[in-house]
């Protein structure tokens, strides 16, 4: 008999296999948004971002993804984000020579700021997950799906 296990203290539910942290460092993006299912990749070139890809493959390969509200903004602070974004995990980095890299995420679940923690070295937040207000029949899923 299977008893369920309780959420660490610095966790979120369970979605699918990944444990999804309360507090997370958030990943800013410019022309684009990801959505929950969706596999994509993103190239990255800030510093800050790298680093904080470099230390999320070192752990639970889980980031979240915001939007910038102006693209020309070249160093964004936290009242330059949307509030709403997208938890991803993480699949496969390549680095090319001039120090950008290329990332493979999947989009794992919506998620609101409560509060930006800091911006350096770069931007962690902590987050609430945001459950999806759907339709349950199959046409539906399968339209969120693809």
């Amino acid at each position: 008999m299977n008893t369920p296990v309780e959420p660490q203290d610095n966790m979120h539910e369970q979605e699918g296999q990944v444990a999804i942290p309360r507090e997370i460092g958030i990943l800013p993006l410019r022309d684009t948004v990801i959505f929950p299912f969706m596999i994509t990749p993103l190239l990255v070139g800030r510093e800050k971002s790298i680093r904080l890809i470099n230390e999320a493959l070192s752990g639970e390969k889980i980031v979240g993804l915001l939007t910038q509200q102006k693209t020309e903004v070249e160093d964004p602070h936290a009242a330059d984000l949307y509030r709403c974004g997208t938890i991803c995990k993480i699949h496969k980095m390549i680095r090319y020579p001039d120090q950008r890299v290329n990332i493979i995420v999947q989009g794992l679940k919506r998620f609101r700021v409560e509060q930006f923690i800091h911006e350096d070295p770069y931007f962690k937040a902590a987050i609430q997950p945001v459950d999806e207000a759907a339709a349950h029949d199959m046409e539906t899923q399968a339209l969120t799906r693809s």
